[in-house]
């Protein structure tokens, strides 16, 4: 098993090893850890024609490690549309399979394996996603314009699916949009390169407030998304020193919520400049803290 310093096979539990400007470390030393491991076998199906798709993209991940741990990718056999993981650890795991029906036409499935022993005959079958709509208004008599429709995105993040097969939607002039091909689940949602200081105000599917919680989808939903921005949203702007009060340019800052920080999407990033320089528009009223790194790898933040 993969195994982290200094002998766990969680990588939240590992711990660090400091080394500076260079130094040179001697001595932390790695157990490797021993554990009774298990092989996960399936099919994939078309449930449409109930025989195996040409192609499919088989992940798993476990449930307690979504988003802080890469998904594994099984082999898939397109003659018998099996697949199969091996060195499966004891856990609870998500199984996604996603195959490209046709052009413009994608299938996916989902299923929830209990790894406590090997698994045999596990069947993910395939199915198209439905049309969920939406509509955009501006509060306020100053209405967005179509361009600047033209450049927002509005985009589903699944709250479970180790690949989300839903991509961004365009909006249309009026406001208008359409995610394509979603797939039934629990989803949250948010609004991508919204102009100058706007901020989205209110979001509802039905009765659920989207800002608050997020919501189940399935074939019976036949409402529509629901989007207010407001143009007044806040800003935030400073400076990033250094131990000698000296500007610190091309660091990365994090703005995050105190609410609901592990929903990543209300995550916002900027690069300072040349003078340790920063600024955040379109902030909607909250609390919220900064955080700046002299050194962290890509997406670290975003681990909690």
């Amino acid at each position: 098993l993969t195994t982290y310093h200094p002998t766990t096979t969680d990588h939240l539990n590992a711990a660090s090893i400091d080394v500076k400007a260079g130094s040179d470390v001697r001595g932390p030393d790695i157990t490797l850890a021993q554990q009774e491991v298990f092989t996960v076998r399936g099919r994939v199906l078309d449930s449409r024609t109930r025989t195996q798709p040409l192609s499919a993209t088989v992940q798993m991940a476990r449930k307690d490690q979504m988003g802080t741990a890469p998904v594994r990718n099984a082999n898939y056999d397109r003659a018998s549309g099996s697949f199969e993981f091996r060195d499966v650890a004891p856990g609870e795991y998500y199984v996604v399979a996603i195959s490209q029906f046709y052009p413009g036409s994608t299938g996916i499935a989902e299923v929830t394996a209990n790894v406590s022993n090997n698994v045999e005959n596990l069947v993910l079958n395939l199915r198209n996603g439905s049309t969920v709509r939406g509509q955009i208004k501006t509060e306020g008599t100053r209405s967005l314009t179509p361009q600047e429709f033209s450049g927002m995105r509005a985009i589903l993040v699944s709250a479970a699916l180790t690949v989300n097969v839903t991509g961004p939607a365009a909006i249309k002039a009026d406001g208008s949009s359409a995610f394509e091909n979603v797939f039934p689940g629990e989803y949250r949602v948010a609004i991508q390169n919204l102009p100058g200081n706007s901020y989205i105000k209110e979001a509802r599917l039905g009765e659920t407030n989207l800002l608050e919680k997020s919501v189940v989808i399935d074939t019976s939903t036949s409402l529509s998304f629901e989007f207010t921005v407001s143009r007044n949203g806040g800003q935030v702007s400073g400076r990033v020193l250094d131990q000698d009060s000296k500007p610190v340019g091309s660091i990365q800052v994090v703005l995050a919520p105190d609410q609901q920080r592990e929903w990543r999407e209300l995550l916002r990033t900027r690069v300072t400049d040349q003078s340790g320089k920063f600024s955040f528009q379109g902030i909607p009223p909250g609390d919220y803290k900064l955080f700046a790194w002299e050194d962290i790898d890509p997406f670290a933040f975003v681990d909690p």
